[in-house]
C-alpha cells in the first residue's frame, strides 16, 4: 500500500477507535441525566439537552459538507490518475493498480472527512461531561 493509503487508513482506524471509547460515555452520561431530570428538568438540564440537539444538527451538516468537498477532491484525484494512466508508458506498476490505489485513497479520505465532525464532537463531549 502506498503511504497515502496507509496514512488515511491509520487515521480512520484511530478516529473509530477513539469514538468507540467516547460515544458510550457520552450516551451514558446524557441518558443518566435525562432519567434523573424526570418530567420537569432544571434550567441547567434543559440547556444541556438543547445543546445536545444543536450539536447533533451542526455535526450532521458539517459532516455532509465535508463529505461533499472530499468527494469533489476525490473526483479530481481519480480523473488525474486516470489521465496519467493513459498518457504515461507502463512502468513496474500497472495502470490498473494506480487507479485502484487512487480509488482506495479517495474512499478512505471521504470516510475520514465525513467522520471528522462527529469524532471531534464526541471527544469534546466525553471530556466535558466526564469532568462532572
Amino acid at each position: 500500500m502506498p503511504n497515502n493509503v496507509m496514512r488515511r487508513s491509520h487515521r480512520l482506524q484511530q478516529q473509530v477507535s477513539e469514538m468507540s471509547w467516547a460515544v458510550p460515555q457520552v450516551v451514558n452520561e446524557r441518558l443518566t441525566r435525562m432519567m434523573l431530570a424526570g418530567v420537569r428538568p432544571s434550567a441547567t438540564d434543559q440547556q444541556e439537552f438543547q445543546k445536545m440537539w444543536a450539536e447533533k444538527v451542526t455535526a450532521f451538516c458539517e459532516s455532509w459538507m465535508a463529505l461533499g468537498q472530499q468527494m469533489l477532491h476525490a473526483q479530481n484525484e481519480m480523473a488525474a490518475a486516470w489521465t496519467s494512466s493513459l498518457t504515461q508508458r507502463p512502468t513496474s506498476q500497472w495502470p490498473a493498480n494506480r487507479l485502484a490505489q487512487a480509488a482506495q485513497s479517495a474512499a478512505l479520505g471521504i470516510l475520514g472527512a465525513g467522520l471528522a465532525p462527529v469524532h471531534s464532537r464526541a471527544l469534546s463531549n466525553a471530556r466535558r461531561l466526564g469532568k462532572r
